[in-house]
């Protein structure tokens, strides 16, 4: 398993220029936002930036390839999964070094330190993207998978701001419950969320290895 991460990592080193680019980007873009756009910018490139890789994997049979090696189709995904949460976590500790440098520089309303909080409650997040991520590419591909990932996205928040409006029709007072919750720590909270966000990570990973399996290469 070792050497399909050291394999994407290969992969990774050819978009090193293109990588430099969207850091210098973020800086630019970071100066005159607000101090979470630096680590959710570059956790969203991150994620596209790994799944490409199974494009590659794709590309010529790469698969028939890859399973005649001594590796086994539960050991690639376990693979994939954790490249991608790597590669996401690094681009999220990049987002959070930026933030940091630009908030030295050029110090904005809020505390570093309730920055940095805020910045922690992307970790669960980063969990809640690979769980949707990686079967999607599995089971569709990285051209269709790209489609089919956007339309879900689309989906969720069509759903969301549906919810939205009937709990508003409802007279359903979201924003009480929203205070109610500060009476948890930030601690508790982020926690819970990652606790949550771990067991739909643990749920998505058989899934996608029932969906390779059931490929024939």
């Amino acid at each position: 398993m070792r050497g399909l991460i050291v394999k994407d990592i290969c992969l990774m080193k050819g978009q090193a220029k293109f990588m430099l680019l969207i850091l210098a980007v973020t800086v630019f873009l970071s100066y005159n936002t607000d101090g979470t756009f630096a680590a959710s910018y570059l956790v969203m490139i991150a994620s596209f930036l790994g799944i490409s890789t199974i494009s590659y994997d794709e590309t010529d049979n790469g698969y028939g390839f890859l399973f005649c090696l001594p590796v086994s189709r539960s050991q690639y995904v376990a693979a994939k999964y954790l490249f991608n949460l790597l590669l996401s976590v690094a681009a999220w500790i990049a987002g959070i070094g930026v933030t940091v440098i630009i908030w030295l520089v050029h110090p904005g309303e809020s505390g570093l330190t309730e920055l940095l909080i805020t910045n922690l409650f992307f970790l669960p997040v980063i969990f809640l993207i690979q769980s949707l991520m990686q079967p999607t590419m599995f089971q569709y591909g990285s051209e269709r998978g790209r489609i089919v990932l956007f339309v879900v996205i689309g989906v969720i928040v069509v759903v969301c701001y549906l919810i939205g409006k009937l709990c508003e029709l409802t007279g359903i007072d979201l924003s009480s419950w929203m205070e109610s919750l500060s009476q948890y720590s930030v601690g508790v909270i982020l926690l819970v969320l990652m606790l949550l966000s771990a067991m739909i990570l643990l749920i998505s990973i058989p899934i996608s290895v029932k969906i390779i399996r059931k490929k024939e290469f």
